[in-house]
């Protein structure tokens, strides 16, 4: 049995392709489908002739999950313990901005302490 190329696999469905985009289907879902990049989808159609059309934001059916950090409770105890234990050492300065506080720290970001 030798594997279909994905090219092959599109350019033999083309008229299916054609029909899903006229019928307004995503073409992220088309492109999902047929397991291609959404530009490939587009590269095709335009060679086939098609008249493109952008949509302004295409969403496939995939839901994205949002990255969420799983903090345990304990972690979160503990860096809520290092930050006031961190915040009795920090002193807070407040800058009175001038032409030579500005150079000063100009020259200080430039040349680093450490090196």
């Amino acid at each position: 049995m030798s594997k279909i190329s994905t090219g092959h696999r599109i350019r033999a469905d083309k008229e299916k392709i054609i029909e899903l985009y006229k019928a307004d289907v995503y073409v992220a879902n088309i492109a999902l489908k047929y397991g291609v990049a959404i530009g490939t989808i587009y590269r095709y159609l335009r060679q086939w002739g098609i008249p493109v059309k952008r949509k302004p934001r295409q969403h496939h059916d995939k839901t994205v999950k949002k990255f969420y950090r799983y903090r345990s409770p304990a972690l979160k105890a503990k860096m809520k313990e290092n930050s006031r234990i961190n915040d009795k050492y920090i002193k807070y300065v407040e800058f009175e901005y001038g032409t030579e506080d500005q150079k000063l720290i100009a020259n200080i970001l430039r040349h680093p302490i450490i090196g």
